[in-house]
């Protein structure tokens, strides 16, 4: 493999264990699409599984969310089945909108 090729594939695992508990009942592809499609602003996996997605690939996340939550009936307090048992002071929306997002490294 050449680095692009590990470069592609590190990012369709971070991104697919991301999702987390999210839509257990759904096949691996598509719950990678998915996930591909909430972390990424452009993928060639969510344009070949499912172009309805790439179409709004570029929305906010609180834009994906309503559209995954129709069309799925996704919910994004079951990626993070603990999201119970954290602080009060956290605001577990924003938690639960950064799990999608890469963290910068330096």
């Amino acid at each position: 493999m050449g680095s692009n090729d590990r470069r592609t594939l590190s990012r369709w695992s971070y991104n697919y264990f991301r999702l987390g508990e999210g839509l257990p009942a759904l096949p691996v592809l598509e719950r990678l699409t998915i996930a591909e499609y909430l972390c990424c602003t452009e993928s060639d996996v969510v344009a070949l599984l499912d172009p309805a997605l790439s179409h709004t690939i570029t929305e906010t996340i609180d834009g994906k969310l309503l559209l995954l939550a129709n069309r799925f009936s996704f919910d994004v307090h079951e990626v993070f089945p603990l999201i119970a048992h954290v602080s009060a002071d956290l605001d577990t929306g924003l938690f639960l909108k950064s799990l999608f997002r890469q963290p910068k490294l330096f």
